[in-house]
């Protein structure tokens, strides 16, 4: 936490992710959205955490987001198949 990100691992269950693996995601990512932070800091935000902002973004903001994306890369070229895809 030096940094001030969590990172946080879910653990195999006998080789299998665990059945609670979004119910918890979804708590923890609601307790940093609670105490001002969010769901991810740098990286990661718009692949794997794609279905996850919006606990933290208006559709407004997302389409804002998209918008900015299409204005600098009208032709989706540059890291596509994310959030702002």
């Amino acid at each position: 936490i030096a940094d001030g990100n969590v990172h946080n691992f879910i653990m195999l269950e006998d080789g299998k992710l665990p059945e609670y693996l979004e119910d918890i995601r979804n708590e923890m990512y609601e307790a940093a959205i609670k105490l001002g932070g969010t769901v991810t800091a740098e990286h990661g935000t718009g692949k794997t955490r794609m279905k996850h902002m919006s606990m933290q973004y208006t559709d407004r903001e997302i389409q804002i987001m998209k918008n900015i994306k299409k204005a600098f890369d009208p032709n989706n070229i540059l890291n596509p198949h994310t959030i702002v895809d």
